[in-house]
């Protein structure tokens, strides 16, 4: 008799460790940890035909059908749309956590016609000095909100994620006494979560 196959909710599938930002909070594993000491884990990333195989490979073992792709960053692969393409043809939703340092309007458009259906994009505080010195990278906020404009970002289902450590929350609090809930209602946010992070 043969075993059914496990039910997976989503698989997440971390495509790449390269990464064009060098955040404060990162959890990745090749990372050095928090005393310096380096990481033992193997460092690199799977080829074309080693992801799609491996990827293959989970979905035949398992009954899944959505896939999130993470990395590091993963539009640093050349070879994503040939990933999303793998999904698409295996009727799979797929959904892209990106620092967003490389999505254009035309580069979004251009990834859900090849199957992602929802965007993760990290906006870690309402004030642009805050958000890039957690980033460690200068004028990053402007790429989380199009240029400070929110507008084009409206055609758009938003979900946002507020990740605060203890000296930020009170920040966050004084912003939502003013226009914190208005900005969301501007971007028309279909959900808001609240972590926090590490002091």
């Amino acid at each position: 008799m043969s075993r059914s196959r496990p039910y997976l909710q989503t698989l997440i599938f971390e495509i790449t460790q390269r990464c064009n930002h060098n955040c404060i909070y990162c959890y990745n594993v090749w990372h050095a940890d928090a005393e310096g000491q380096p990481s033992c884990y193997p460092k690199g990333e799977l080829d074309t035909k080693g992801t799609l195989t491996l990827l293959n490979k989970a979905l035949d073992e398992t009954t899944c059908n959505h896939v999130t792709l993470t990395g590091g960053e993963p539009l640093l692969r050349s070879d994503l749309k040939q990933i999303l393409n793998l999904l698409a043809e295996r009727d799979v939703r797929s959904t892209l956590i990106s620092n967003g340092r490389l999505l254009t309007e035309t580069a979004i458009v251009d990834l859900v016609e090849h199957g992602v259906v929802l965007f993760e994009l990290p906006l870690l505080s309402h004030n642009r000095e805050t958000h890039d010195f957690f980033i460690r990278c200068i004028r990053s906020f402007g790429r989380r909100t199009c240029s400070d404009d929110p507008y084009p970002l409206q055609s758009w289902k938003i979900y946002i994620s507020i990740c605060s450590d203890q000296t930020q929350l009170i920040g966050f609090v004084q912003f939502n006494q003013n226009s914190f809930f208005v900005w969301c209602k501007w971007f028309d946010a279909q959900s808001l979560q609240c972590r926090r992070t590490r002091s």
